[in-house]
């Protein structure tokens, strides 16, 4: 039997607030740890506009707080 998955913090509703690198795929939603090793996976997608300006990304988060909280696996 596995351990239960931590539950997932909350995904930030807007783009307000995330780090440079996190707003650019290059850093964990999550922890802000550079993503530098395979494993890590997309998350959700924030969409935010600002008038005619789409300023909507994928965040991303690392493979070690993906597996803790059992992003990515079979149901």
């Amino acid at each position: 039997m596995t351990a239960a998955a931590e539950p997932l913090p909350a995904v930030p509703q807007t783009v307000t607030g995330l780090s440079w690198d996190v707003y650019h795929g290059r850093a964990c939603v999550w922890c802000e740890v550079l993503l530098m090793e395979p494993g890590a996976r997309p998350v959700a997608r924030v969409e935010e506009y600002a008038g005619v300006h789409d300023l909507s990304t994928t965040v991303w988060g690392c493979a070690p707080c993906c597996q803790a909280r059992g992003v990515g696996e079979a149901p």
